[in-house]
């Protein structure tokens, strides 16, 4: 990808849209606004998965796929980069998922996890959770900032 432009997009739940839910429920709607695929991307178990959609209903996440991470032993038998410790292979997932349904920037909480997208996968645009305000710039409609917080 050799555009900036946001097209898809991929939003970690735990400590990123529970940091701020707020935030992210704007944020997500401004995003299908403006025609940009919303992913929810997580490392949690596959067994949450409908509390994990009825959470995001509560909190006023709207999004085009959710995607929870395959189990640490699938991730470790799945990454192909075995130089990569084995915990976090698991975060690697987050880097396969991405790659492979064409998103075009993602935002995390976890810099380890941010780093992996940074090496394996440069055309992905990353940010951090608390970005608000780079976060704000990529959708034409403007979101509010959270009072007390700042990029």
């Amino acid at each position: 990808m050799t555009t900036n432009q946001l097209t898809a997009i991929g939003i970690d739940i735990d400590g990123t849209i529970t940091l701020d839910p707020n935030f992210y429920s704007e944020f997500s709607h401004a995003c299908r606004r403006n025609g940009v695929s919303v992913h929810i991307v997580s490392a949690r178990p596959r067994e949450f998965l409908s509390g994990t959609e009825e959470e995001l209903q509560e909190l006023g996440i709207v999004y085009d796929e959710l995607h929870l991470l395959p189990s640490m032993e699938e991730a470790i038998a799945l990454c192909p980069h075995r130089e990569i410790d084995v915990f976090h292979r698991h975060f690697w997932m987050k880097v396969q998922y991405a790659t492979s349904r064409g998103l075009s920037h993602f935002i995390d909480d976890n810099e380890r996890v941010l780093d992996l997208f940074r090496l394996y996968a440069p055309e992905i645009h990353v940010f951090e959770a608390i970005d608000y305000q780079s976060l704000s710039a990529l959708v034409t409609n403007k979101i509010s900032q959270p009072t007390g917080c700042g990029a």
